[in-house]
Order: structure tokens, then C-alpha cells, then sequence
């Protein structure tokens, strides 16, 4: 490892609130964090705005799901898969039940003394007897599922969400027989991802389409169709509502939808509870909205007292005087001596690029290209990729073009992943769905006119690979067709990063394997180790750098040997290392949960 390079921390890169399970008990309204370190419940009084009790989980990676039976909140966590309470006196949590073969609890219910968990990836039904304290397994809801995502309890049964092809699943409390009961019409949705119950229906929301459909509990065969496009869901006194483009909607049996709550600008809302009329809903960029008729209240948790955690950063972007850090719903401005400015963004940003001072997001859940004006401090989705993608994976600005390209990875349950070409003059967006036969696209990179992607062989998730081998292919962004095509590596999932210099190619497997490539020819003309596993890549000043969550490398492009410039990281990434270099070639990293900063001071150049 070299000497030379100072490293320089600059703090917290994310320091956030991110939340992803939520209940109301009276005028409160109990949260959880998801990905945020440490992870944390609390409690918000809806009438001082404040939040008076707050507790660490620890050892867990989040939370996921949340209930109150008989005074008391439970939720489930994920990695591991457990089952907590909130205490009754408020002195802190207490752990219930590990599910040692699951790593999710993906959500909670409770009816009659016991609480009800549906897990992942074997999507079984936990059942926890609060006065027994014992756990029992109800069995899987069915052998081809893997995700329990949704669960609702009636006296007698209880009802199964699951994906990721969409299935309603309804299993007897006594028993634990089960039977699929969602209609054949709506199984080409792919996962039911959030049930409510009244007394003569289960209200279910289908994903990717937010389908909201009414089955009859007494004959499942019976159902109406409520709405499309609905982002979450509740029941108030046999009444439905739901969320949907920033409004909150109540639908009547016998009449369109009617908004109660409108104007509520706030990103990924994933809960959502009405009282007599007023609603209240939670969403994951750490804010709590109310809404009685017509008038809004949000709630910013931070400002409530909540305290901030360290998330796990998902990209980085040099610009200017500034260092850009995405998670999840937000960005994170750093600029040396002021305090770290953050805003609300839409979904989550998987990977950055900047255009004239304009920064330009690639994101999931949506697969969107989201443009972020830091100077204007003002965003706004162009577009949403369709075709069945949701997860962005890399972008790319092609000059002689003015054009980005998204590699993307589809849809739960998909197979075949998609390059996406976004114009800017025009806001045009053209798809090459399968560009690489079944397989997504990872990485790309660009030289002069040529267009190279990199693909890795998984899809979406729930999906097994069907290819065996990532590709490398040159690509014609005009006429949407490949040129040449070939194996870099073969004992690898997927090529993590590709970029190019001077008229040659290096790129990096996921497991930290090195290629080099003449395009030309083209042939591989170089092998060997980068790093021990996710990279990414940069170039500058006649060099080549890669990212690593333990180190920083260098390339030399006349040898391609490689020199570890910085390691022993630990950076805590959410996802696929991110490099970014700023104009003096300092190289900005992860530290554990820190930024830093690594340079080669001047005295030394």
C-alpha cells in the first residue's frame, strides 16, 4: 500500500431517518428505520409534533412491519428475521422470537392474544401466543414463493400476501390449511404487497401496477376492482382508502373516489391509517403527514427529535465544491466547513452522473432517471423506464449525443434486464429490452461514438438465473443493435464495471476479477485480480482507479498492474462501491460510514 495518500474524513456520509414500518396507538404514531445505523423505533405525538420515546434495536438491519394488539406494538426485523415488543413501561424492546431459516420478517399482524409473521425467503407464517410466549411455524404458504410480504388475522384465518408471482394465500389459525384464493384474473401481477381486511372483504394491493381489488371472503371468486396506481392502503369503519398521486382517496361502494387529503408531496408512502375521516401515513424519506379535510401537516422526524442514523450510502458524485450522496429517498450535499445539507429526492438513487452542473439519478423502485438542479434546489422525474424494469443498476452521459443511458435490472420475478436511452432535448426515452439475452445490464461504458455494456446474469429478484455467463457487447445506440459479443470471464455472476481509456477497456467482475480489452480486435487482452470483490471504476489523468469496499486501487494502463492506493475501508455501501474523482483527483470513498477524502498531497506530486 502506498504512503503518500492522505486520507480525510469528512463525517457522516448519510445521516438520515429512513423508515419502513409504522402503526398508530392513539395520538401516536410508532416508527421503525430500515438500513440506517443503529436502528431505531420511536414514537410521535401527533399533537406536540414530538417524538418522546425512541429505543436502539440492536444487532438488527432494520425493521419491517409493525402492529398493536392490546396496547402493545410488535414489529419484525430483518437480518436476522426476529419478532420484537415495545415494553409496556416504555424502558426499551424486547425480542420474542428468532426465525433461525429466515432472514426477513417482511410483516406483521396480531388477532386474539397472537401475532402473526410473514418471512422470506421461505415464505412461511409465524405464529408468536403472547400469553405462551412460544413461537410455532404455520408452514410455507406455498413451495413456489419465496416472498410472505403482506399479512392480515381474522378470528379464524389468516391471509398471505406473497410474491413474486402474485398469489393471496388464506390459512386457517387452527389448523394451518391453506388455499390460494386470488382470482386467476390478477395473477399476472407479481407480488400482493399490502392487505387490509374488512368484514365481508380483503382489500389487496398488487404490485408493480398498485392494482387495489376487493375480494369477497366468502367467495374469493367474487371481486371488484377498487383502482390502479395506488401507493398504499387502509380500512376505516368498512370504508377504503387509499393513497395515490400525493392525495389520500376514500372510495364508496356505489361512487368514483373522493379526495379527504391532498398535496402531500412526500416520496415512497408506505402506510397510511384513517380515523374517523382524518388520515395519517408515514413515507420513507423520515416524515409523518396528516391530513384532515383539505389541510396537510408534515411532520420532518429529525425536526421532531428524532435522532438521525448513519444509512448505508448507495452512490457518490464530485461536483464542483461538493460531494453528493444518495440514500434512500435523499441526497446529501457535502462541502468542506458546512454542515451537511440534505433533500428529499424520489425513490432511491442507484447510481449518479452530472451534465452541466445538473445532477442526473438512476433509481429504484421505478427504474426513473430523476434530475436533481443542486443550484435551483429543485428535482423532478423525466422519466420512467417501463417494460417491466425497477432497478437502475449504472448511467452514463454519451456528449456527442446528449443523451443518457440506464442499465437496468427488471422486475421482481422477471427475467431480461434493459439499456435505456434518454434523450434530453427531446425527453424521449427508447428501450432495448433483453439487449444481452436474458440477462441485465450492469455497467457501461462509452468511447468516442462506441457504446460497450457489461450485463451480469441475475435477474429480478425471486428469479433464478437462466444465462450462465456475463456478457461484453458493443452497442449501436442509433439502431438499437449489438456488433460484437464476448466472454470476459467465465467463472463470474456479472461484470460490475467497464470504462475506457485511451481506445482500451478495463473492467471488473463482481468478484473482483480484472479485464482488459481491445475493442478493436476484439480480444481480451489482460487478466488478473483488481480487488476481492464489488468495484468500481474511474479514470484520471492517464490512470485508471477502482473502487473496492475495502480498498482504494490503482491501474497502471501500460502494465495494468495494480497498486492498492488505500485499504483496510470498511465501507458500509448499500449495494455496489461507488468511486467519484474531483477535479483536483482526489478520490472520495466510504470509511466505515464516513466519507473521506483521499488525496496525494502536493508536496509529493
Amino acid at each position: 500500500m502506498e504512503e503518500r495518500f492522505r486520507i480525510t474524513s469528512l463525517g457522516r456520509a448519510a445521516p438520515t431517518i429512513s423508515i419502513s414500518a409504522s402503526c398508530r396507538v392513539g395520538d401516536a404514531v410508532h416508527v421503525g428505520t430500515r438500513s440506517v445505523h443503529p436502528t431505531r423505533v420511536a414514537a410521535l405525538d401527533l399533537a406536540s409534533a414530538t417524538t418522546d420515546a425512541q429505543h436502539e434495536v440492536p444487532g438488527v438491519g432494520g425493521i419491517r412491519g409493525m402492529v398493536e394488539h392490546d396496547g402493545v406494538v410488535y414489529f419484525g426485523t430483518y437480518h436476522p428475521a426476529s419478532l420484537y415488543r415495545i415494553d409496556p413501561d416504555g424502558a426499551g424492546v424486547t425480542e420474542l422470537a428468532t426465525f433461525d431459516d429466515e432472514t426477513f420478517v417482511w410483516d406483521v399482524a396480531a388477532v386474539d392474544g397472537c401475532v402473526y409473521a410473514g418471512t422470506y425467503p421461505n415464505a412461511t407464517v409465524r405464529e408468536y401466543d403472547v400469553e405462551a410466549e412460544k413461537a410455532r411455524s404455520l408452514g410455507r404458504a406455498r413451495e413456489d414463493i419465496d416472498y410472505a410480504r403482506s399479512i392480515v388475522a381474522s378470528e379464524d384465518t389468516i391471509y398471505m400476501g406473497v410474491g413474486t408471482k402474485a398469489q393471496l394465500v388464506a390459512v386457517d389459525r387452527e389448523s394451518g390449511a391453506k388455499r390460494s384464493i386470488l382470482p386467476a384474473e390478477l395473477t399476472d401481477e407479481n407480488t400482493a404487497y399490502e392487505l387490509a381486511l374488512t368484514d365481508d372483504e380483503v382489500i389487496v394491493r398488487l404490485t408493480p401496477d398498485g392494482t387495489l381489488c376487493a375480494i369477497d371472503r366468502d367467495d374469493p371468486s367474487s371481486f371488484r376492482l377498487v383502482d390502479e396506481g395506488v401507493s398504499t392502503v387502509a380500512v376505516d369503519a368498512e370504508t377504503v382508502y387509499g393513497f395515490k398521486n400525493g392525495t389520500v382517496l376514500q372510495y364508496g361502494a356505489d361512487r368514483g373516489p373522493e379526495p379527504i387529503g391532498s398535496g402531500i408531496d412526500n416520496f415512497e408512502p408506505f402506510w397510511l391509517s384513517v380515523d374517523d375521516g382524518a388520515a395519517v401515513g408515514a413515507s420513507s424519506d423520515g416524515s409523518v403527514w396528516s391530513s384532515g379535510v383539505g389541510d396537510v401537516e408534515v411532520i420532518d422526524l429529525a425536526d421532531a427529535g428524532m435522532s438521525r442514523g448513519a444509512e448505508r450510502p448507495q452512490s457518490a458524485l464530485a461536483l464542483d465544491d461538493a460531494v453528493y450522496v444518495t440514500s434512500h429517498g435523499k441526497i446529501h450535499r457535502h462541502r468542506d466547513g458546512d454542515a451537511v445539507e440534505t433533500r428529499s429526492v424520489p425513490g432511491e438513487g442507484k447510481a449518479m452522473v452530472a451534465v452541466d452542473g445538473t445532477i442526473y439519478l438512476a433509481t429504484y423502485p421505478d427504474a426513473s432517471v430523476v434530475e436533481y438542479d443542486p443550484k435551483r434546489d429543485e428535482r423532478r422525474t423525466l422519466a420512467t423506464i417501463g417494460e417491466t424494469q425497477n432497478r437502475s443498476r449504472t448511467i452514463h452521459y454519451d456528449e456527442g449525443r446528449d443523451a443518457l443511458y440506464v442499465g437496468t435490472r427488471p422486475d421482481y420475478g422477471h427475467i431480461g434486464g434493459a439499456v435505456a436511452a434518454f434523450d434530453r432535448e427531446t425527453g424521449d426515452v427508447r428501450v432495448h429490452r433483453d439487449v444481452v439475452e436474458k440477462q441485465s445490464v450492469s455497467s457501461i461504458a462509452r468511447d468516442g461514438a462506441d457504446v460497450y455494456l457489461g450485463s451480469e446474469i441475475q435477474g429480478g429478484l425471486g428469479t433464478e438465473p437462466v444465462a450462465s455467463t456475463p456478457r461484453l457487447v458493443s452497442w449501436d445506440p442509433e439502431t438499437f443493435e449489438t456488433g460484437w459479443e464476448l466472454v470476459p470471464v467465465e467463472e463470474t455472476a456479472g461484470i460490475d464495471d467497464i470504462v475506457a481509456h485511451d481506445g482500451t477497456l478495463y473492467g471488473v467482475t463482481v468478484d473482483g476479477e480484472l479485464f482488459v480489452v481491445d475493442p478493436d480486435v476484439p480480444e481480451v487482452v489482460h487478466r488478473g485480480t483488481a480487488t476481492d470483490g464489488w468495484t468500481t471504476l474511474a479514470t484520471h489523468e492517464g490512470a485508471v482507479y477502482g473502487l473496492s469496499t475495502e480498498a482504494v486501487i490503482r491501474i497502471d494502463p501500460r502494465t495494468y498492474d495494480v497498486t492498492t492506493v488505500v485499504d483496510g475501508l470498511d465501507g458500509q455501501w448499500y449495494g455496489n462501491p461507488r468511486i467519484t474523482v474531483g477535479d483536483e483527483g482526489e478520490i472520495y470513498a466510504l470509511s466505515g460510514y464516513d466519507l473521506v477524502r483521499v488525496e496525494e498531497p502536493s508536496s509529493f506530486k
